[in-house]
């Protein structure tokens, strides 16, 4: 099911507090990800793909 299926559509609700550990977890894990890219060299197009991916999977 999309999100634009959910019931409440688009006027959900959400707990800032509960949010900001799982954000907090996403941040370190993009700058982990950051931190191997730098370090790949020729590997740097694969990493930059899957690293483009969960930034677009998350603006979503």
């Amino acid at each position: 099911m999309w999100i634009w299926q959910q019931q409440g559509w688009p006027e959900f609700t959400f707990d800032a507090e509960a949010l900001a550990s799982l954000l907090r977890d996403v941040h370190f894990n993009q700058g982990q990800l950051l931190g191997k890219q730098a370090g790949l060299g020729s590997d740097i197009a694969t990493l930059d793909t899957l690293l483009a991916n969960i930034i677009y999977s998350s603006a979503i």
